[in-house]
């Protein structure tokens, strides 16, 4: 079924074999959408800080083709399709995000480990900081294929 689920604090979500959409709350969470396309409504989930505890809050667990992200009200719909190369300085995934913005009012994505980030200038500071969106996207998943309307990042 195409279920949609709201969340309340931060939690762990599994959806179904339907199209789901999932809001998170502030706090963010830890989504599973399961089958199909699925919407990751990530709004409220801004950063309250610069560093990892407090700016990734939101862990998508099998972002797939088809799926989409939806950011705050702030976000761009200009999304950058090449990936942001870390140099060899950054040995931390705050230097990590802090590299990864740096034009206002963009959205950015990198790999550090085996974990792909999308990171929103949702404040329009054109600098990585509290206001701003990040999403943890579980293995390493080119974008460099994906589109962004208005807030909504689909992945192809």
């Amino acid at each position: 079924a195409d279920d949609t689920i709201t969340l309340a604090s931060k939690a762990t979500v599994v959806g179904g074999a339907g199209k789901d959409t999932i809001i998170t709350a502030a706090a963010g969470g830890s989504l599973t959408g399961g089958a199909d396309a699925d919407t990751f409504d990530v709004t409220l989930a801004v950063a309250t800080g610069t560093t990892e505890a407090t700016s990734v809050l939101t862990t998508i667990v099998d972002f797939t083709a088809g799926d989409k992200i939806d950011f705050a009200a702030g976000a761009s719909a200009t999304f950058v399709t090449t990936k942001v190369a870390l140099g060899a300085s950054v040995t931390n995934i705050d230097l990590a995000l802090a590299a990864a913005v740096t034009t206002a009012n963009e959205t950015h994505w990198f790999q550090y480990g085996s974990t792909t980030y999308v990171v929103a200038d949702t404040d329009g500071s054109g600098a990585f900081s509290a206001g701003d969106t990040v999403v943890k996207l579980t293995g390493l998943v080119d974008l460099a294929t994906s589109t962004m309307t208005a807030t909504v990042l689909t992945f192809a």
